[in-house]
């Protein structure tokens, strides 16, 4: 059963079909009624791809990533499509590999082309020339990267959760901080890394504390990585008594590590990390929390806010907080 066919058998046009089924003014009452009933009779179902055409909307939101793979990302791609599919809205996932793919991306996002109505940019910054698109084509789109020209953003602050988790330590008494960084900054300018790297040496110079080179290493936002880092700094003649992970993943890696070298935490090594990781709960690790998935969810709503009446863009600023469990102690000043 089509719209059209509904139509001929109500003796209406299709537009009068169409607002009787979603409710609209234009059509007599009793004729709406009919045409309901005919509906039912015949199980008619519209094509939804077609209503949304009709409409000028996708009702698609495409969600940029730097990866799928990761805790982080899947948690507040869950978050967004919660609330996106609470208001009707279907998600476009894309792993971007590099400036081209986020180009395409973009593109797509253009209201010209009409295959999607807006995009969120998650931890990915853009070429000039890109961004330049974005501004020009009038494409929706909110960032979880703030201070990008033009564009609201919804995030956390970097500096802030590492000062903090580097800043506890320091409080307890540790003088011999490890630190296991993520990736440094690549093609498509993930830089977590420098800016929890920045937080974290602010509160050491604070405390005139000098990271050591051989007190630094990556691990990748992984298990495997934080475990393989730990391993580097616990060879060493005189191994950190603390060590700050950029992630719990890697916290929770290096925790391993530990284990593997009959050392107890936090009785010989304390450990902290960031996130809010389900891992983080289970295994006792101190830890400074962030919200991903309403991250996430902020994130579409003020998206789907911006579709529905152009704003000033805006920046939000999500809360934290430091949550010490059993993997950090006192070891006196």
């Amino acid at each position: 059963m089509t719209m059209e066919r509904l139509a001929e058998l109500a003796g209406v046009s299709v537009s009068s079909v169409s607002r009787a089924l979603r409710g609209q003014r234009g059509v007599g009452p009793a004729t709406a009624a009919r045409i309901r009933a005919l509906a039912d009779e015949h199980h008619f179902q519209p094509n939804q791809s077609a209503v949304r055409l009709r409409r000028g909307v996708t009702e698609i939101i495409a969600i940029a990533v730097p990866s799928l793979n990761q805790w982080y990302f899947s948690e507040l791609i869950a978050g967004a499509q919660r609330e996106l599919t609470s208001r009707g809205y279907d998600t476009l996932i894309v792993a971007v590999s590099g400036p081209g793919a986020l180009a395409r991306i973009v593109d797509d996002a253009d209201p010209r082309s009409g295959r999607v109505d807006g995009v969120i940019i998650v931890d990915l910054e853009f070429p000039p020339d890109v961004h330049r698109r974005l501004i020009e084509s009038g494409t929706a789109a909110v960032m979880t990267t703030r201070g990008v020209e033009g564009f609201s953003s919804v995030g956390i602050d970097e500096e802030d959760m590492a000062e903090r988790a580097v800043d506890h330590l320091i409080g307890l008494g540790h003088r011999r901080i490890g630190v296991i960084a993520g990736p440094r900054r690549n093609s498509y300018g993930f830089d977590v890394t420098d800016r929890r790297r920045a937080g974290a040496l602010r509160a050491l110079d604070r405390a005139g504390i000098e990271l050591r080179p051989e007190y630094e290493a990556p691990g990748n936002f992984s298990l495997h990585g934080g475990a393989h880092a730990a391993a580097q700094f616990l060879a060493l003649p005189e191994p950190p008594t603390a060590i700050f992970a950029m992630s719990d993943e890697m916290a929770v890696g290096a925790w391993r590590t530990a284990l593997e070298r009959r050392l107890t935490v936090p009785g010989d090594l304390s450990l902290i990390g960031i996130d809010g990781h389900p891992l983080a709960e289970l295994t006792g690790l101190t830890t400074v929390v962030q919200p991903v998935a309403e991250l996430g969810a902020r994130t579409a709503r003020l998206l789907l806010d911006q579709l529905a009446e152009s704003s000033d863009p805006v920046t939000i600023t999500m809360p934290t907080t430091l949550v010490a469990r059993t993997s950090t102690r006192f070891v006196g000043p």
